[in-house]
């Protein structure tokens, strides 16, 4: 007979004190309980209960195993719980990747609010260039904007679309005017590159009297400008606009995140206080407006980069290299530090991954 059942019947047995009251229960004869009860028995060459004709009662080993077995029991109900919640029930860690304009452009709120929804899935959200291995890399999920992917085997969904628009400043049209899509070939052009972005002709629509007709412009740029990262671009512009009381709030964020790292104080909320600040001295209202929403992913990408043995105090000079650079003024010398500091911490990530995947494959 099936043990565990033998241990489900013996411990309603043991709790009602009655075996027709099991069998009821459970919707099985006398006799199934009585053989599931004298099988447990018999296994452990044991009596776990005394029988009479008016009760039945525990023996000092039957109350041990029913201890025992109400442990036992618990846990698989709580396994099976968990099992069967986790389709309905999200849990646990989602890795995803975006290309970086993209995720601090448009994925930001989009976290939070999923957070908000699902507060027991923690985001751990790596913002890089081009399209990731998810596998190698082990990311569960890729947000990219691209005309085409290249044959993976993964599966995708489009949940948006994206578009160009071709502009000009007024005074530049003052003094060349554009009457027709064929005036475009004599003008100089110039390419806004992100990140994500990819080569493609311009798909033009002009209005008329008569309504609105689209035509494909086969015409290239001349000139092509990329978009930086906002992540030294919020360094840089925080160097030339801190005010002193900027400097001195900084400066207060990056001793506590020194304290921290000596054992004094919690690292995680430090780290984040300090780019807080560094977000703070901006002085931008767009800056200010994502700021809740980049402390939510800040957050995580700490938590993980605290997880790292010696990662935050590996990173603390670079940290003090940045607080300077923005105390002096030195825009340059901001980026730079962030740019270092990005990539401390992605080689940090790649060793931690490297890590897991070497504990996964060694055979137990």
């Amino acid at each position: 007979m099936d043990k565990l059942f033998s241990m489900r019947v013996f411990s309603r047995v043991a709790e009602t004190g009655s075996f027709s009251g099991v069998a009821k229960s459970m919707d099985c004869s006398v006799g199934i309980v009585s053989r599931a009860v004298v099988s447990l028995e018999d296994s452990l060459r044991t009596r776990l209960l005394q029988r009479t004709t008016r009760r039945v009662s525990l023996t000092d080993s039957g109350e041990r195993y029913y201890q025992k077995c109400k442990e036992i029991l618990a846990q698989i109900d709580s396994a099976e719980a968990e099992a069967s919640d986790a389709a309905t029930v999200p849990r646990g860690r989602l890795r995803v990747h975006a290309s970086p304009d993209l995720g601090l452009a448009q994925l930001m709120s989009a976290v939070v609010e999923y957070r908000r929804a699902h507060p027991q899935v923690s985001v751990d959200l790596k913002l890089l260039p081009g399209i990731p291995d998810l596998v190698h890399q082990q990311f569960d999920v890729s947000v990219l904007a691209a005309a085409a992917l290249p044959d993976s085997g993964n599966a995708y969904r489009i949940v948006g679309r994206f578009e160009r628009v071709l502009v000009a400043a007024p005074g530049y049209l003052r003094r060349h005017a554009v009457e027709s899509l064929g005036d475009l070939s004599t003008h100089a052009r110039t390419r806004i590159s992100a990140p994500f972005g990819h080569p493609c002709d311009w798909h033009s629509e002009f209005a008329t009297d008569s309504g609105s007709r689209a035509e494909q412009l086969p015409v290239r740029a001349r000139q092509h400008a990329t978009t930086p990262e906002r992540e030294p671009n919020a360094a840089k512009l925080a160097a030339k606009r801190a005010t002193p009381e900027d400097r001195i709030a900084l400066r207060r964020a990056f001793k506590a995140m020194e304290r921290a790292v000596a054992g004094q104080g919690e690292y995680v909320p430090a780290d984040l206080a300090f780019h807080g600040a560094i977000l703070t001295a901006c002085h931008n209202q767009f800056v200010q407006q994502m700021q809740n929403a980049l402390s939510a992913i800040l957050r995580t990408s700490f938590e993980l980069s605290s997880e790292i043995e010696g990662g935050p105090a590996r990173s603390l000079p670079m940290h003090e290299a940045l607080c300077i650079a923005i105390e002096q003024g030195d825009a340059h010398a901001a980026e730079q530090a962030v740019l270092t500091l990005i990539e401390r911490a992605e080689k940090d990530f790649d060793d931690r991954a490297a890590l897991a995947r070497t504990v996964n494959d060694t055979p137990s």
